[in-house]
């Protein structure tokens, strides 16, 4: 839900879809960011992602695949094999999902 909300912003898919950003402070500071997520640095439908780590949920890892107008969110915690994971559901959502539009019609009739 909150990968959803940012992505949603300019701003942010400007940030985090790239491997490295570079910016400014106020007083002239430069400062570089570099990601460690590793499906933004080597797969091209990977658009955006987080990498985390908390007691309780162990090592986290959340991906926004978008591929056709699709977007794929993918969220592991406490996963061995995250990385795999990750790839393999949005191959598999990418290959056997379609987008459909669905439009809601109420027709009401004054006789």
């Amino acid at each position: 839900l909150l990968m959803r909300y940012a992505y949603s912003n300019s701003i942010y898919r400007e940030i985090n879809s790239k491997t490295s950003y570079k910016c400014e402070s106020k007083n002239g500071k430069i400062f570089v960011f570099n990601t460690k997520h590793k499906l933004i640095k080597n797969y091209d439908h990977c658009k955006a992602g987080k990498t985390g780590f908390t007691e309780l949920a162990k090592r986290t890892l959340v991906s926004l695949f978008e591929k056709d107008d699709m977007k794929v969110i993918v969220v592991t915690m406490n996963c061995g094999n995250d990385w795999e994971v990750h790839l393999g559901l949005s191959d598999y959502y990418f290959a056997n999902f379609e987008i459909y539009l669905q439009i809601d019609i109420t027709i009401s009739l004054c006789i």
